[in-house]
């Protein structure tokens, strides 16, 4: 079983990072796309909602995103349970 790494982004570039079991997978990126809909999610680094963000919008995220994952030193060993 292979953990990710969520990484929830929020227009103001907050963000809230999980790790999320294979099992649990399909349903965090269900919540995270029903009710954190302003929020960009990625998991392992590929975006996964858009955040109702527009499309012209969404490279400046995914760099800001990408090079915030290079400085995270986050162990993917466990998963966190609860999920924030």
């Amino acid at each position: 079983m292979k953990n990710h790494l969520s990484l929830r982004l929020y227009p103001n570039k907050d963000y809230v990072v999980n790790v999320v079991s294979d099992v649990n997978l399909a349903s965090h990126i269900k919540y995270n796309s029903t009710f954190r809909i302003g929020c960009i999610l990625y998991i392992d680094g590929v975006r996964k909602t858009n955040g109702c963000l527009k499309e012209e919008y969404l490279k400046d995220y995914d760099d800001y995103a990408s090079n915030l994952l290079k400085t995270l030193d986050i162990n993917l060993t466990k998963e966190t349970t609860p999920f924030r």
